[in-house]
């Protein structure tokens, strides 16, 4: 088919020339127009069954390759792996993984807790300043054993180690009464202190450890979430900080760390939730945190075995 030169009509071109080219325009669509209407309709006829026969061929095609994978899926065929079972595979490697790394750090953890403070039982004194009449109370608490909870015991000794709670406060929140949070801030100026556990490489945990020989039960201690900041837990927290209990953990399996419980002091501790009771009931005067009560952490010591 002989090609048609593209129409430009540029500004120097005359009237006539322009004439000229609008004419063999018109000569070439009337002579394309007339080799169309030459070709035989049979042949137009031949060309759509011929289309349509292709599409049914690939329609049918497609169905028996689905109803084939179907059919896979449903019989139980020897040497045949189902797509829940790679999924189901797949899930469990990613399982085996991560406890895999989640045992060397326990172990290597495990390791450095027993150079720096022994094989335990371990010890920890709190000292603190109630709010309303700048009293001192006192709590003590065992930690729990390395080879239960060797990351999250090892991380908190050596907070403690390194005084960083010292100075730091028990945050008494509005509306909570099942936990009595430590928060990581200055007692006097307010300034978190987060950017020093995370200088001495103490700051959150690298997983959610968990055991079940340790749970959340009432007067135990935990890491909210990763940590650092911890809790007392002021009532049975056994299913809410347990496995599957909270949304904020990247895996199911994994749970708030339960990490030590107290041994003596209960009245200091029972003071402190009396504190946090109270503010629950006269949260309506209060406008933001800064209005919170705030018993003073005013240090935090290692006892020795």
């Amino acid at each position: 088919m002989d090609n048609i030169e593209p129409l430009s009509y540029p500004l120097n071109k005359s009237p006539e020339s322009l004439a000229t080219h609008g004419n063999r325009f018109s000569f070439e669509i009337e002579r394309k127009k007339g080799f169309v209407e030459k070709v035989p309709s049979w042949v137009y006829k031949v060309l759509v069954s011929i289309i349509a026969l292709s599409w049914i061929t690939t329609y049918i095609a497609s169905k028996n390759t689905l109803q084939e994978l179907y059919e896979t899926q449903k019989e139980e065929k020897p040497g045949t792996v189902k797509l829940d079972e790679i999924v189901v595979e797949l899930s469990n490697a990613s399982k085996y993984r991560r406890t895999m790394q989640s045992n060397i750090i326990q172990e290597s953890n495990k390791k450095e807790a027993l150079k720096a403070f022994g094989p335990g039982p371990h010890f920890v004194r709190f000292t603190v300043e109630f709010p309303d009449d700048e009293t001192v109370g006192i709590f003590e608490i065992r930690l729990a054993p390395l080879n239960l909870m060797p990351h999250a015991v090892n991380t908190f000794l050596k907070q403690v180690s390194k005084k960083l709670w010292d100075k730091t406060v028990f945050w008494h929140h509005d509306g909570v009464d099942h936990v009595i949070q430590a928060a990581g801030i200055h007692y006097r100026t307010g300034e978190t202190k987060h950017h020093h556990f995370d200088a001495m490489d103490v700051g959150a945990l690298s997983f959610g450890e968990y055991s079940a020989d340790m749970p959340h039960k009432r007067y135990t201690l935990g890491f909210a979430g990763r940590g650092p900041e911890f809790y007392i837990n002021a009532l049975d927290n056994t299913e809410v900080h347990g496995p599957g209990g909270q949304g904020h953990h990247e895996y199911e399996d994994e749970a708030d760390p339960c990490f030590a419980e107290i041994i003596s002091g209960f009245d200091t501790v029972n003071q402190m939730n009396a504190i946090q009771l109270k503010q629950s009931k006269e949260a309506a005067r209060r406008k933001d945190w800064h209005d919170n009560e705030l018993t003073h952490i005013v240090q935090v010591e290692i006892l020795s075995q």
